[in-house]
Protein backbone atom coordinates (compact mmCIF):
# COMPACT_ATOMS: atom_id res chain seq x y z
CA UNK A 1 0.00 0.00 0.00
CA UNK A 2 1.19 3.32 -0.87
CA UNK A 3 0.04 6.60 0.91
CA UNK A 4 0.57 9.95 -1.23
CA UNK A 5 -0.74 13.27 0.06
CA UNK A 6 0.39 17.19 -0.57
CA UNK A 7 2.37 17.18 -3.38
CA UNK A 8 1.63 20.66 -4.16
CA UNK A 9 2.62 21.18 -8.03
CA UNK A 10 3.51 24.35 -9.50
CA UNK A 11 2.82 24.42 -13.54
CA UNK A 12 4.55 27.58 -13.29
CA UNK A 13 7.98 26.91 -11.81
CA UNK A 14 10.58 27.63 -13.89
CA UNK A 15 14.05 26.61 -13.03
CA UNK A 16 16.73 29.04 -12.47
CA UNK A 17 14.08 31.56 -11.70
CA UNK A 18 14.50 33.52 -8.33
CA UNK A 19 13.60 31.23 -5.36
CA UNK A 20 14.17 34.05 -2.96
CA UNK A 21 11.28 36.17 -4.20
CA UNK A 22 9.95 37.80 -0.67
CA UNK A 23 6.52 36.42 -1.35
CA UNK A 24 4.80 33.12 -0.20
CA UNK A 25 5.65 31.11 -2.89
CA UNK A 26 8.66 31.35 -5.26
CA UNK A 27 9.93 30.03 -7.94
CA UNK A 28 7.72 30.81 -10.39
CA UNK A 29 7.63 32.53 -14.08
CA UNK A 30 6.18 35.73 -12.03
CA UNK A 31 9.26 35.93 -10.53
CA UNK A 32 11.84 36.71 -12.86
CA UNK A 33 15.01 34.67 -13.43
CA UNK A 34 17.25 34.96 -10.05
CA UNK A 35 19.67 37.65 -9.26
CA UNK A 36 22.92 35.73 -8.31
CA UNK A 37 23.24 31.59 -8.76
CA UNK A 38 22.25 31.18 -4.79
CA UNK A 39 19.05 31.98 -5.39
CA UNK A 40 18.47 30.16 -8.41
CA UNK A 41 15.34 27.41 -8.34
CA UNK A 42 16.45 23.92 -9.09
CA UNK A 43 15.90 21.26 -11.32
CA UNK A 44 13.85 19.04 -9.47
CA UNK A 45 12.89 21.08 -6.10
CA UNK A 46 14.15 22.60 -3.30
CA UNK A 47 14.29 22.49 0.37
CA UNK A 48 15.18 26.14 1.44
CA UNK A 49 12.69 28.52 -0.29
CA UNK A 50 9.26 28.35 -0.46
CA UNK A 51 8.60 27.07 -3.59
CA UNK A 52 6.69 24.02 -4.73
CA UNK A 53 7.16 21.55 -6.81
CA UNK A 54 7.54 21.44 -10.49
CA UNK A 55 5.36 18.75 -12.48
CA UNK A 56 8.60 17.11 -13.79
CA UNK A 57 9.50 15.76 -10.18
CA UNK A 58 5.84 14.58 -9.89
CA UNK A 59 6.10 12.13 -12.70
CA UNK A 60 9.37 10.92 -11.63
CA UNK A 61 7.97 9.71 -8.24
CA UNK A 62 5.13 8.10 -9.78
CA UNK A 63 7.74 6.53 -12.37
CA UNK A 64 9.55 5.59 -9.45
CA UNK A 65 6.59 4.27 -7.48
CA UNK A 66 5.24 1.88 -10.46
CA UNK A 67 8.34 -0.25 -10.32
CA UNK A 68 7.28 -1.04 -6.88
CA UNK A 69 4.75 -3.92 -5.90
CA UNK A 70 1.57 -1.61 -4.51
CA UNK A 71 -1.53 -3.02 -4.98
CA UNK A 72 -3.53 -0.25 -3.24
CA UNK A 73 -3.18 3.55 -3.12
CA UNK A 74 -4.24 5.72 -0.82
CA UNK A 75 -4.32 9.15 -2.58
CA UNK A 76 -5.41 12.19 -0.13
CA UNK A 77 -4.73 15.92 -2.47
CA UNK A 78 -3.97 19.27 -2.47
CA UNK A 79 -2.58 18.40 -5.78
CA UNK A 80 -2.43 21.97 -6.43
CA UNK A 81 0.04 24.73 -5.72
CA UNK A 82 -0.01 27.15 -3.12
CA UNK A 83 -0.88 29.87 -5.32
CA UNK A 84 -4.31 30.93 -3.27
CA UNK A 85 -4.38 34.21 -4.44
CA UNK A 86 -4.70 33.74 -7.99
CA UNK A 87 -6.57 30.32 -8.09
CA UNK A 88 -9.02 30.25 -11.38
CA UNK A 89 -12.02 27.41 -11.61
CA UNK A 90 -10.71 26.77 -15.14
CA UNK A 91 -7.42 25.31 -13.80
CA UNK A 92 -8.31 24.46 -10.36
CA UNK A 93 -8.19 20.32 -10.94
CA UNK A 94 -5.34 20.87 -14.04
CA UNK A 95 -2.82 18.77 -11.43
CA UNK A 96 -5.06 16.37 -10.20
CA UNK A 97 -6.27 14.93 -13.96
CA UNK A 98 -2.76 14.54 -14.98
CA UNK A 99 -1.43 12.57 -12.03
CA UNK A 100 -4.61 10.55 -12.13
CA UNK A 101 -3.24 10.14 -15.30
CA UNK A 102 0.38 8.84 -14.11
CA UNK A 103 -1.33 6.83 -11.57
CA UNK A 104 -3.34 5.09 -14.16
CA UNK A 105 -0.14 4.44 -16.81
CA UNK A 106 2.50 3.18 -13.91
CA UNK A 107 0.09 1.87 -11.79
CA UNK A 108 -2.02 -0.01 -14.01
CA UNK A 109 -3.29 -2.73 -11.64
CA UNK A 110 -3.40 -1.17 -8.51
CA UNK A 111 -6.66 0.51 -6.95
CA UNK A 112 -6.54 4.13 -6.25
CA UNK A 113 -8.48 5.74 -3.91
CA UNK A 114 -8.36 9.54 -4.18
CA UNK A 115 -10.03 12.18 -2.70
CA UNK A 116 -9.48 16.13 -2.18
CA UNK A 117 -7.61 17.93 0.08
CA UNK A 118 -8.44 21.16 1.20
CA UNK A 119 -6.28 23.62 -1.57
CA UNK A 120 -9.21 21.12 -4.31
CA UNK A 121 -11.91 23.35 -2.60
CA UNK A 122 -12.65 26.90 -4.65
CA UNK A 123 -11.30 28.97 -2.92
CA UNK A 124 -9.07 27.02 -1.00
CA UNK A 125 -10.30 26.50 2.28
CA UNK A 126 -13.94 27.15 1.41
CA UNK A 127 -16.01 24.09 0.53
CA UNK A 128 -19.95 24.83 -0.23
CA UNK A 129 -21.28 21.52 1.31
CA UNK A 130 -24.23 21.53 -1.07
CA UNK A 131 -24.00 24.34 -3.08
CA UNK A 132 -23.15 24.61 -6.96
CA UNK A 133 -19.34 24.93 -6.18
CA UNK A 134 -19.48 21.48 -4.18
CA UNK A 135 -21.68 19.87 -7.24
CA UNK A 136 -18.75 21.71 -9.25
CA UNK A 137 -15.96 20.09 -7.15
CA UNK A 138 -17.57 16.43 -7.32
CA UNK A 139 -18.44 16.59 -11.13
CA UNK A 140 -14.42 17.76 -11.17
CA UNK A 141 -13.17 15.00 -9.13
CA UNK A 142 -15.54 12.64 -10.91
CA UNK A 143 -13.91 13.91 -14.10
CA UNK A 144 -10.63 13.08 -12.99
CA UNK A 145 -11.15 9.85 -11.21
CA UNK A 146 -13.04 8.29 -14.35
CA UNK A 147 -10.61 5.28 -15.04
CA UNK A 148 -9.17 4.96 -11.39
CA UNK A 149 -12.63 4.16 -9.46
CA UNK A 150 -16.27 1.85 -10.31
CA UNK A 151 -19.39 3.97 -11.81
CA UNK A 152 -21.23 2.61 -8.38
CA UNK A 153 -18.46 5.16 -6.41
CA UNK A 154 -18.36 8.03 -9.19
CA UNK A 155 -22.37 8.27 -9.15
CA UNK A 156 -21.71 8.76 -5.37
CA UNK A 157 -18.68 10.97 -5.62
CA UNK A 158 -20.51 13.36 -7.86
CA UNK A 159 -23.99 13.51 -6.16
CA UNK A 160 -22.57 13.29 -2.50
CA UNK A 161 -18.90 14.22 -2.48
CA UNK A 162 -17.88 10.59 -1.10
CA UNK A 163 -18.18 6.95 -2.28
CA UNK A 164 -17.19 3.72 -0.64
CA UNK A 165 -14.60 1.43 -3.09
CA UNK A 166 -14.52 -2.45 -2.85
CA UNK A 167 -11.42 -3.35 -2.94
CA UNK A 168 -10.88 -6.80 -4.94
CA UNK A 169 -9.33 -10.29 -3.08
CA UNK A 170 -8.85 -8.27 0.55
CA UNK A 171 -12.38 -8.00 1.79
CA UNK A 172 -11.69 -4.57 2.18
CA UNK A 173 -13.95 -1.43 1.62
CA UNK A 174 -12.08 1.72 1.30
CA UNK A 175 -14.41 4.69 2.12
CA UNK A 176 -13.22 8.22 0.74
CA UNK A 177 -14.93 11.49 2.00
CA UNK A 178 -13.87 15.09 1.90
CA UNK A 179 -12.32 15.81 4.96
CA UNK A 180 -12.94 19.64 4.69
CA UNK A 181 -16.04 19.20 7.23
CA UNK A 182 -13.44 19.32 9.69
CA UNK A 183 -11.81 22.18 8.43
CA UNK A 184 -11.33 25.42 10.83
CA UNK A 185 -11.23 27.46 8.06
CA UNK A 186 -13.90 26.81 6.35
CA UNK A 187 -17.14 29.68 6.82
CA UNK A 188 -19.65 27.95 4.64
CA UNK A 189 -19.55 24.90 8.01
CA UNK A 190 -21.37 27.67 10.27
CA UNK A 191 -24.15 26.84 7.96
CA UNK A 192 -23.72 23.30 9.36
CA UNK A 193 -21.11 22.56 11.55
CA UNK A 194 -22.30 18.57 12.26
CA UNK A 195 -22.74 16.99 8.93
CA UNK A 196 -23.20 18.95 6.42
CA UNK A 197 -22.98 16.44 3.20
CA UNK A 198 -25.06 14.15 5.27
CA UNK A 199 -21.99 11.44 5.71
CA UNK A 200 -22.10 10.36 8.59
CA UNK A 201 -25.34 8.43 7.99
CA UNK A 202 -24.38 7.32 4.89
CA UNK A 203 -21.29 6.06 6.56
CA UNK A 204 -23.52 4.70 8.94
CA UNK A 205 -25.17 2.34 6.49
CA UNK A 206 -21.91 1.39 4.61
CA UNK A 207 -20.43 0.17 7.92
CA UNK A 208 -23.26 -2.19 8.49
CA UNK A 209 -23.71 -3.36 5.49
CA UNK A 210 -19.84 -4.41 5.54
CA UNK A 211 -20.48 -5.95 8.38
CA UNK A 212 -23.50 -7.74 7.30
CA UNK A 213 -21.52 -9.28 4.68
CA UNK A 214 -18.63 -10.16 7.07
Amino acid sequence: MLHITDMHIDLGYVTGYNKMCGTPLCCRVTDGPAPNASAEAGYWANVDAPCDIPLRTALQAMSFVGEKDIDLVVWTGDNIGHNDWTQEMSTQFENTKILAKAFKKHLPNARIIGTPGNHECFPVNQCAFGGELFTWMNEQLAEAYEDLLSEASLITLREYGYYAEPVEGKNLIVVAYNSQVCGDMDYYLLRDPTDPSGFIEWFKDVLYDAESKG
